[in-house]
């Protein structure tokens, strides 16, 4: 059976895992998403000084946690943490096959396995409540605002952009980020005042919405929200994933 580990950056605590289900006696594959597009607008809010703390003192407490020292050797013994021992690199979020051609050499420098390279779309958008599907192509005409937790909010508002999606006001919130009644209360006063009468968010975050709790449950029955639903397209090495598969399928797990 293959075994698949998502990793959503390159902090220590990510390869760390990585490290460790590599030496598993089980064929392991590493998705990573690719460096993201800088702007003008994201290098202002990444010089905020509440970001730039944020992003600080979260540096300073991995380095401090798992580079050196006692909890180093702890987490890691006396390996390096990589993940070179990996059978497959997927890339996700590429943004097309030129850009693949382009970043190949880097990526070998990286990574000496198979690597399949894939780009990700908003394939449609689903109504909560009535779970009705919505013609992601031609976009919803009513004014919408968007929020989300994920670590490139940029990226889903540029996705929301390219299909002519009317959005009026965002909110971003860190990564994996769950969601309380204050939250809520802001995200609904938010696109209220921006004159939005429908929200709309990742499938992500409508996982961290729909807990059960009652003001998840008041807020996903007293607003439009709609999710972003994703389709990912393999791009190049589509074959290397498939022959790994039929490997790990037919073959077995690996010792």
């Amino acid at each position: 059976m293959l075994s698949i580990l998502i990793l959503c950056g390159r902090s220590p605590r990510h390869l760390w895992v990585a490290n460790r289900l590599c030496g598993a006696a089980r064929p392991l594959a590493i998705v990573q998403e690719t460096g993201t597009l800088w702007s003008a607008k994201k290098l202002r809010r990444l010089l905020r000084p509440d970001n730039l703390w944020r992003k600080g003192s979260r540096w300073l407490r991995d380095r401090r946690r798992y580079a050196g020292g006692k909890e180093a050797r702890f987490f890691f013994g006396h390996e390096t943490p990589s993940p070179g021992r990996a059978d497959l690199l997927v890339l996700s979020k590429v943004a097309s096959r030129a850009a693949s051609v382009s970043w190949a050499p880097k990526i070998r420098g990286l990574f000496g396995g198979p690597v399949v390279w894939c780009s990700t779309r908003i394939a449609s958008l689903a109504r909560q409540g009535d779970r009705a599907v919505l013609d992601v192509q031609s976009g919803p005409s009513r004014p919408a605002f968007a929020f989300s937790g994920i670590a490139d909010h940029e990226a889903f508002l540029r996705d929301l952009s390219s299909l002519g999606i009317q959005v009026v006001g965002d909110l971003r919130f860190p990564d994996h980020h769950a969601y309380s009644a204050d939250d809520l209360a802001r995200i609904s006063s938010a696109s209220r005042d921006a004159g939005a009468v429908q929200l709309i968010t990742t499938e992500k975050d409508i996982a961290r919405l729909e807990t059960g709790k009652r003001a998840h449950e008041e807020f996903l029955s007293t607003h439009t929200v709609l999710c972003a639903r994703l389709d990912l397209t393999v791009l190049r090495g589509e074959d290397q994933l498939m022959a790994l598969l039929e490997e790990c399928l037919v073959g077995g797990p690996r010792v």
